[in-house]
């Protein structure tokens, strides 16, 4: 079996393009083991702002094509539903606006990703940061703040302080 993943970036965070890809991908895999390379089989559709295509050779006959499509759709759904920073009530938005530490309750989806993220900042000693969100707004790549104006040292320095892989 080959299976092969693209999701088109616009506005894409890496993180949610990498979970995205990983996920429909070990759920395609899981169903496709050890087939012939003879049938091709393309998925696509819109997500997360833009678009996907998800091609598997080998795709056995006896599995229905159209409910494979829901449950990706479903699946991709889920995810934005929890990740995008661009959805107001997502969970890592509600997150984000906690002006405090106290508990919040987040789905399996959303703690396989925060483990992921901190395994990866770990191995890459700090270079994954998924905390760097307040100087990417700073720098207008983010929903917040939108700017052509560059930054001041002190605004940088300043939320550096918040930032960081500890």
């Amino acid at each position: 079996m080959i299976l092969a993943v693209r999701i088109n970036k616009r506005c894409l965070t890496a993180k949610v393009t990498w979970v995205a890809c990983v996920v429909v991908s070990l759920f395609l895999s899981s169903c496709l083991k050890n087939q012939d390379q003879g049938t091709l089989v393309v998925y696509s559709g819109a997500t997360m702002g833009t678009s996907y295509s998800i091609k598997v050779a080998g795709f056995p006959d006896a599995l229905d094509r159209e409910q494979i499509k829901t449950e990706i759709d479903a699946l991709l759904e889920r995810i934005n539903l929890s990740m995008s920073t661009y959805i107001p009530e997502s969970e890592i938005s509600q997150f984000n606006r906690l002006d405090s530490t106290s508990w919040f309750s987040v789905s399996a989806i959303m703690i396989n990703v925060l483990t992921e993220s901190i395994r990866v900042s770990t191995l890459t000693n700090g270079a994954f940061d998924v905390t760097v969100a307040p100087l990417i707004n700073l720098w207008g790549f983010g929903v917040k703040n939108q700017t052509s104006t560059v930054p001041s040292d002190e605004k940088i320095n300043s939320l550096k302080k918040k930032t960081g892989y500890h």
